[in-house]
């Protein structure tokens, strides 16, 4: 795997990518099978960081499911949303800070945009999404 993520760096260097890590696991045993990291003398692999990139795709997936089309129009503007502790809101940014107003669900899923995907588990539920990732 180290091979094949120093032969694509090039290519992730292109995209602005200039680190990468991969993780295989063994989910019936639990065995790590590969650990690789390139870029960074930090393992991406093992920091701590908020698991939102790695569920945007399911919530999508959930809102697709109940009818939603790809092309349906999302608002990437600045928002607020109720959290489960009350009086307590969330105003997500994207990774740039910048927001870039109506856009596709695509376009959105495809730039892993946060504000779009917040309304987006807003409006569908969160428990749509828990029951996709359930099953």
């Amino acid at each position: 795997v180290l091979g094949i993520l120093r032969a694509r760096q090039a290519q992730l260097a292109a995209h602005d990518a200039h680190q990468a890590a991969v993780v295989v696991l063994d989910n019936a045993s639990g065995t790590w099978l590969v650990w690789a990291t390139i870029g960074s003398d930090i393992d991406a692999a093992t920091t701590p960081r908020q698991p939102g990139s790695a569920l945007k795709p399911f919530v999508y997936a959930a809102a697709f499911e109940r009818g939603w089309h790809p092309g349906r129009v999302l608002a990437d503007v600045p928002s607020t949303f109720p959290t489960a502790e009350p009086g307590i809101l969330y105003s997500p940014r994207n990774y740039d800070g910048r927001f870039r107003g109506p856009m596709r669900a695509r376009v959105a899923l495809a730039g892993s945009e946060n504000v779009p995907a917040v309304a987006l588990a807003s409006e569908i539920g969160v428990a749509s999404i828990a029951d996709l990732l359930r099953h």
